[in-house]
């Protein structure tokens, strides 16, 4: 019922009607619609060329004028699709390894948003994943610390040594690792606005992440200290209230 639906309604869908050019192109397909209506007989023959001219019938839909030109002759779906990665997996691998040269050459500026960056480097992998070939979970790991700076190796360092896997060969789960990195950002901004507003001589705030995977909490703050941070983080930083808060 599903295959009839789904071919039912592959029938109900229109091109635009014959406008006067391109007619070899109109005529191809129209002649591939008509060959799929004739009556259909238990011929083994018969039936697989029918199906091999819907199958064409529905790449060549899939087409342009201009490109279906340059396959129209090709006598089997196969050689069509053939004939189409010969001419266009180049340009593809090419785009590819554009991707993966920005990302290899991507560096966080240690002043720049952390927040930024990291989603910079997911849109990179996410680019690449589309064009071909999806960066494996124990690449992506390190295609990220890659690109940062010294300023966070000790951020990192922490990360790997905190972890504990089941297999010491596993890589580092990317979405902890940029959990922390993250929570390291946060952190930091918690600690200038506390300083900047209450003073240096009224707050301690200790900023050392030890335990940054899976913890909730990243250090010992006292009540107090946490509700002049929510105070001082309300007024001159509501843009990352909800994170702090989630955090």
């Amino acid at each position: 019922m599903v295959v009839e639906k789904k071919k039912m309604e592959l029938k109900e869908e229109k091109r635009s009607p014959f406008d006067g050019e391109n007619f070899e192109m109109w005529l191809e397909r129209i002649s591939l619609k008509l060959k799929r209506k004739e009556p259909n007989t238990p011929n083994e023959y018969k039936k697989w060329k029918m199906e091999r001219e819907y199958a064409k019938e529905i790449l060549f839909d899939g087409m342009t004028n201009k490109t279906m030109k340059t396959v129209k002759y090709e006598e089997t779906p196969f050689r069509v699709m053939e004939h189409l990665k010969k001419r266009y997996i180049g340009k593809t691998y090419f785009k590819y390894s554009e991707e993966m040269t920005k990302l290899r050459e991507l560096r966080l500026d240690p002043k720049s948003n952390i927040l930024d960056h990291l989603g910079e480097v997911q849109r990179l992998m996410d680019r690449m994943a589309t064009l071909g070939k999806q960066l494996d979970e124990y690449m992506k790991p390190a295609k990220l610390i890659g690109t940062l700076p010294r300023e966070y190796d000790n951020i990192v360092e922490t990360f790997l040594a905190s972890r504990t896997p089941q297999d010491l060969n596993d890589p580092p789960n990317y979405e902890l690792l940029e959990h922390a990195l993250k929570t390291a950002r946060i952190m930091l901004l918690v600690e200038e606005a506390v300083v900047a507003e209450v003073g240096e001589d009224e707050v301690n705030v200790d900023v050392e992440m030890k335990d940054v995977v899976l913890e909730t909490e990243m250090m010992a703050i006292t009540t107090t200290i946490v509700r002049k941070v929510v105070d001082v983080i309300t007024a001159m930083y509501r843009d990352i209230i909800f994170t702090i808060a989630r955090t």
